[in-house]
């Protein structure tokens, strides 16, 4: 997967994983499209393979199809399997139960985006492998 953002992510679950001495159930990232039906094919291949008692997913709306997913098979959520999504977008808070999220400050995330492709455009020195890591909050809701 070429997406930094995603592979950030992996690694962060990774680094947590080992510093809480718990086992890496999942050794390699998968590419999949970004959605709900997404979710809903994570879910399948997961559950269908070893027992999951919690879903980390890189964004909202697919955690919300791995949520579907998993209250398809009648799973009690978050008793027998806890779910957290990434970005805390609008969806996180409609669903339901109401998902729990990552959530990373846009306003934030927008400006040093802004910043970074301003510097390019005046031909400033930037390296494509810069990178800045923005704090997160975890909001917690029903699913976690």
């Amino acid at each position: 997967i070429d997406i930094i953002s995603t592979q950030q992510k992996y690694q962060a679950y990774i680094d947590t994983l080992e510093k809480h001495q718990l086992p890496i159930l999942t050794k390699t990232l998968d590419a999949y499209e970004f959605g709900i039906e997404a979710g809903k094919e994570i879910a399948q291949k997961a559950l269908k393979n070893q027992a999951i008692d919690a879903f980390f997913v890189s964004s909202d709306l697919t955690a919300l199809g791995v949520l579907e997913e998993v209250k398809k098979r009648h799973y009690r959520v978050p008793e027998e399997i806890a779910i957290t999504g990434f970005d805390n977008t609008i969806f996180s808070q409609l669903s339901e139960p109401a998902l729990s999220s990552a959530e990373v400050n846009g306003f934030r995330l927008g400006y040093e985006g802004m910043h970074y492709i301003l510097r390019r455009l005046k031909k400033e020195k930037t390296e494509l492998e810069e990178s800045k890591l923005l704090e997160t909050n975890y909001i917690i809701r029903e699913t976690s």
